[in-house]
């Protein structure tokens, strides 16, 4: 399957005093295939169309804060 992501990234600083400076940062994306692909669905024999990114490809929200494994 051959797919594309287009990502953006913007980052700005902003110094607050001679020794603190603030970073605020956003990023943005989108992706897709260039084509539709055939495939079969488990458990059923008749072939579906397959279409998306790849799921280890896809884009989340959130951040560091959103995964569990960091104390808040």
């Amino acid at each position: 399957m051959e797919y594309y992501k287009l990502i953006y990234k913007y980052a700005q600083y902003i110094p607050v005093t001679s020794a603190l400076t603030f970073e605020g940062s956003a990023t943005i994306g989108y992706g897709n295939t260039y084509r539709s692909a055939n495939g079969i669905k488990p458990g059923d024999r008749r072939a579906t169309e397959v279409n998306g990114l790849p799921f280890f490809e896809n884009f989340y929200a959130g951040g560091v804060s959103d995964v569990p494994q960091f104390p808040r």
